[in-house]
């Protein structure tokens, strides 16, 4: 309730500078639950449904383009992660105000937080939504979260490790995804079918894109009408680890699978769910190119972006050092303006963290000059009004 308190206010704070139309409404076809076909997973289990308090399908918001007193867009970050671990315990009422002083002093307004996609979960320090939940409800007017990341990505890898999908773990798989929505979370994630380890403590996870559970999520997500959160580097080709990778951490295969014409067939799977594909723009493989982007964007109305814009990464095509934008991302922004959200996949420390893994980083600052070079309109749509609608916030 306080959520949709804070989004209302944001919505009418309309600047004149902005006067465009949002996004049209979704079709029914985009918004309701496609029907389980014969042999997919969904077809034996009933579809998970959301809460009664966050039901139903909300109008198109107006260009909201709420500004700070600076004159800056305010953003919704769509993509970050709470460091709560300290010698005393976990901390994520730490690690949440820490994540909300960073929002203040980029515009970042609203923000959306997850656990990383964690290979088991019995991964030391893996954690999923019932962690970070109470720290997040306390704190709804500026954080809500996604769930998955330390479940559902787990039997995902446990159904690769044993050569199928069991009637016991489709069904454990299924409950966990209804308990997930039915504790608030605006939907799945982070999940992965493609993360590179960068050092021995942090985990490389794989999995076909068109893997059996992932279908099933696709279904499960479109039922309940809520997105997933999916971090894919793109393959175009099977090929060798790349030389960085390979010295970066042992954790690496020696050869990475194409994954593209999987990825192909989950968003043709089920055309009502919304995968938004993270960290659009930052890549290690050289394959996150905007043509590419720009191909399955044309091809699957349910795949969004979410641009990842890190000047201190040497990985990444969305942004120059000095932070302009690339032109080429900047044309398929401009084509698909109402498909594009922000996340910053930073970690928030909560004080005395231990970070085994990730590497530090505050890319909010990035954003807020990203968004500037936006013209009027579609800063609206990407800073805000897409996040309000995709994860429905409003």
């Amino acid at each position: 309730m306080k959520r949709r308190t804070f989004v209302a206010s944001l919505l009418g704070m309309v600047a004149a500078a902005c006067g465009g139309q949002s996004a049209p409404a979704p079709t029914a076809a985009a918004t309701s639950a496609a029907a389980p076909t014969a042999g997919s997973p969904s077809a034996t289990v009933s579809l998970v449904t959301r809460s009664p308090a966050v039901t139903g399908t909300p109008s198109p918001s107006p260009a909201s383009c709420a500004k700070d007193s600076s004159g800056h867009v305010l953003f919704v970050d769509t993509h970050a992660h709470l460091s709560a671990l300290t010698r005393s315990g976990p901390n994520y009422d730490g690690a949440a105000d820490v994540s909300i002083e960073k929002d203040d002093a980029s515009s970042a307004r609203l923000e959306i937080v997850m656990p990383p996609p964690f290979p088991a979960s019995n991964y030391v320090g893996a954690y999923d939504y019932t962690s970070y939940q109470a720290a997040v409800t306390k704190r709804a007017t500026r954080i809500a979260f996604l769930g998955g990341g330390g479940t559902l990505n787990p039997m995902i890898q446990e159904a690769i490790k044993a050569g199928g999908v069991s009637a016991d773990l489709q069904q454990r798989f299924q409950t966990t995804a209804s308990q997930i929505i039915a504790a608030g979370a605006l939907g799945f994630g982070e999940m992965t079918a493609e993360h590179l380890s960068f050092n021995p403590n942090h985990p490389y996870v794989t999995a076909p894109p068109d893997h059996p559970l992932f279908l099933l999520l696709a279904d499960l997500a479109a039922s309940a009408n809520v997105p997933i959160d999916l971090h894919m580097v793109p393959i175009l080709r099977d090929q060798p680890m790349f030389p960085q990778f390979a010295q970066l951490s042992p954790n690496n295969p020696k050869t990475l699978n194409e994954n593209v014409s999987r990825f192909d067939r989950l968003l043709a799977h089920n055309p009502a769910a919304r995968i938004v594909w993270a960290h659009a723009g930052d890549t290690f493989t050289g394959c996150s190119d905007p043509a590419v982007a720009q191909r399955l964007l044309a091809a699957h109305p349910n795949l969004y972006l979410q641009l990842k814009a890190d000047t201190s990464s040497r990985a990444q095509t969305l942004v120059s050092q000095g932070g302009a934008i690339d032109p080429r991302w900047l044309a398929v922004i401009r084509a698909f303006p109402d498909r594009v959200v922000l996340g910053g996949d930073n970690f928030w420390e909560a004080p005395g963290a231990l970070v085994p893994f990730q590497m530090v980083q505050n890319n909010l600052s990035t954003f807020r000059a990203f968004v500037d070079q936006l013209a009027g309109d579609v800063a609206c749509r990407v800073a805000a009004d897409n996040a309000i609608r995709i994860y429905r916030l409003g």
